[in-house]
């Protein structure tokens, strides 16, 4: 009896992992060779597979995006990703498609062993996907880049250095990884490109392809304008973490090719569980149809050519993961129930609109479109899915604030057309769905989550008041203060000083460590300064106490 249940074990094992290997090509396996101490104890109990396998899904295609990896042919073959629980020194390292964790780690980690885990499996999966310039990138650089998309994707440990420390580019994961992210500011994209160009060799004059500088210059560069105190801490994003029922067609996949005597310290019991969880997990949820109504037009025809249903499903599936986590709609009850969202193309004039759970783009756009089109739609589709998931305060919310949260949500995708006004630009807050988006990032800035309470609060209703509620102040006060932090008086005022005297800022702060003077200063630098600026910034009627340094 115990032999035929056994078997019927099995067989029920070998049909779900059948079925979840026909959803997702990539598969996941787990093996906590450590189950009996008590890092292998505390991993089954406070972090599990399951959230591991979801954590590994999510962290794959975040690092597909980040790499702008939009192709099989862009990224390496990885059929499977094993994840391995073991006791061994150290926290874990990355090699053949595995990953291996230590127990001990685990076991002695005080704080969120959950977050942190989350934070290294971002780091290890980078190695999985990275190129490494067939093994000739220089170790410091492949671990920071690792260490980079740990940063991108908010798993920041506390004890990271912060932007602008560390003695050298390559003296620490953390230090290079807030260099990388200093040189993706100067040009979006770069440790993508940098990444591509890596898939063949590697050589340190790829950053002076890039950026035109050398690694010393570009590193001088970057310490040079924290110290000059003008460099401004970019915001670590949050993208927090998807919930228990992953929105995507595909799963973790069970495999039992592990279930060797080697292991026999996994319970069938175990085993048992996590795929009738991982097989529930793809029943919940949201499904996606692609429909080509204007297949014989131009427009469809390239549809399908250049961007396909399959890149639009997956697209959608990861939009919808952002939406959610940027929302903070970590359960049903969060959010609304869509159980399904339908593409369309169709012989429509403009670029798009979402209407009833269905997005529907215009094939005259995509075939008119001149540029990276791929990148295009994926941004108008996370755009367009933003209206599927937003409240709009049952049809109280403005049209500009509704159309500048999904042009939020596109910003913070990284989605971002060149045509965009820049930060600060705009006449009024509602004159753009562009300018809404960059009006609101600010806002998101002033109160971490504010979009995503905006939008809890839109769920029953809209009053203008919710800005008050949670900022303090009205739109118009809130504008005018983003429009005045936009003109940098202040920060010109620092930038000219440095211009006039290589280190003033820094004798300056000096200066009053005992005291303060005017005398510290000379009556001419305020006529100079406002001779240099004052026909571009107007200001005529600003008076001395306006700028405070």
């Amino acid at each position: 009896m115990a032999h035929r249940l056994c078997s019927l074990s099995l067989l029920i094992i070998l049909a779900l992992a059948s079925i979840l290997d026909s959803i997702h090509a990539l598969k996941y396996v787990g093996i906590n060779k450590a189950g009996s101490t008590n890092g292998g104890i505390r991993f089954n109990n406070d972090i599990t597979f399951e959230y591991s396998f979801r954590t590994l899904i999510t962290s794959t295609n975040f690092i597909r995006r980040l790499f702008q990896q939009n192709s099989a042919s862009e990224t390496k073959a990885v059929p499977k990703i094993t994840l391995i629980i073991e006791d061994i020194d150290g926290v874990a390292f990355a090699v053949n498609g595995e990953i291996h964790v230590s127990a001990r780690y685990i076991g002695g980690y005080n704080g969120d062993v959950k977050r942190e885990i989350a934070g290294v499996l971002f780091h290890e999966n980078t190695h999985i996907w990275q190129w490494n310039g067939k093994g000739q990138t220089p170790g410091w650089l492949i671990e920071g880049i690792a260490d980079f998309v740990r940063l991108k994707s908010g798993y920041v440990p506390g004890h990271w250095v912060k932007p602008g420390q560390g003695s050298k580019w390559d003296k620490g994961y953390d230090v290079t990884a807030r260099f990388l992210d200093y040189c993706n500011d100067l040009r979006n994209g770069f440790v993508a490109e940098l990444n591509k160009k890596m898939r063949n060799g590697y050589s340190d004059n790829f950053f002076v392809e890039l950026l035109g500088k050398n690694i010393e210059q570009l590193w001088n560069d970057y310490k040079a304008k924290v110290s000059r105190a003008i460099f401004n801490e970019r915001k670590e994003a949050n993208f927090g973490f998807p919930s228990s029922r992953a929105s995507r067609i595909c799963g973790p996949t069970l495999h039992t090719s592990h279930l060797t005597e080697n292991h026999h310290h996994l319970r069938w019991s175990s085993v048992i569980i996590l795929a009738v969880a991982s097989f529930d997990n793809i029943h919940a949820v949201v499904q996606y149809e692609v429909i080509n109504k204007a297949e014989t037009t131009n427009g469809g025809i390239r549809f399908n050519n250049d961007i396909g249903a399959e890149y639009s499903k997956q697209t959608l599936t990861t939009a919808t993961e952002f939406i959610w986590r940027l929302f903070q709609q970590n359960t049903d009850a969060d959010r609304k129930n869509v159980p399904k969202i339908t593409l369309i193309i169709e012989d429509i004039d403009g670029v798009a609109f979402a209407t009833n759970g269905e997005i529907h783009v215009s094939a005259r756009y995509i075939k008119g479109y001149t540029g990276d089109l791929k990148r295009e739609i994926s941004g108008v589709l996370f755009h367009e899915n933003t209206h599927i998931w937003q409240w709009n305060g049952k049809g109280q919310t403005p049209g500009w604030l509704i159309e500048g949260i999904a042009d939020f949500v596109r910003l913070k995708s990284g989605y971002v057309p060149g045509h965009w006004v820049k930060p600060g630009q705009g006449s009024k807050w509602d004159k753009g769905y562009d300018v809404t988006a960059r009006f609101l990032d600010y806002c998101n800035d002033l109160r971490n989550g504010f979009v995503a309470e905006l939008n809890k609060k839109m769920s029953n209703g809209y009053s203008d008041n919710f800005f008050v509620e949670l900022l303090g102040k009205n739109i118009e006060q809130l504008w005018n203060d983003y429009k005045a932090k936009a003109s940098g008086i202040k920060g010109m005022m620092l930038q000219l000083d440095s211009w006039i005297r290589n280190g003033f800022v820094v004798e300056l702060d000096k200066k009053m460590r005992n005291g303060y003077s005017d005398n510290f200063f000379v009556d001419q630098l305020w006529n100079d300064y406002k001779t240099k600026y004052g026909d571009m910034l107007n200001l005529s009627n600003v008076r001395n106490k306006d700028v405070v340094l």
